[in-house]
């Protein structure tokens, strides 16, 4: 087993399971494979404004439409 990497995902208002503790704010995932050949399928969340999906965005002479499945994960980490 190879290690790939590891994300830290982020809750906006923790979680709501713990009631005797402070609120946990992230967890961390590990991303493991088996070999050196894997498939990796992107990870999305679900846009904060269901508005967003009902316009297109044309930017500099390109047409973008929101993907139905929501946003890319980390598509704010750098």
């Amino acid at each position: 087993m190879k290690y790939r990497r590891q994300f830290i995902w982020y809750y906006e208002n923790g979680f709501s399971t713990y009631q005797n503790v402070p609120a946990a704010h992230y967890e961390p995932i590990l991303w493991f494979s088996k070999s050196d050949v894997y498939t990796y399928h992107t990870i999305r969340e679900p846009y904060k404004s269901k508005d967003r999906l009902k316009h297109k965005i044309i930017k500099n002479g390109k047409v973008w439409k929101p993907n139905p499945e929501g946003e890319m994960f980390g598509k704010y980490l750098r």
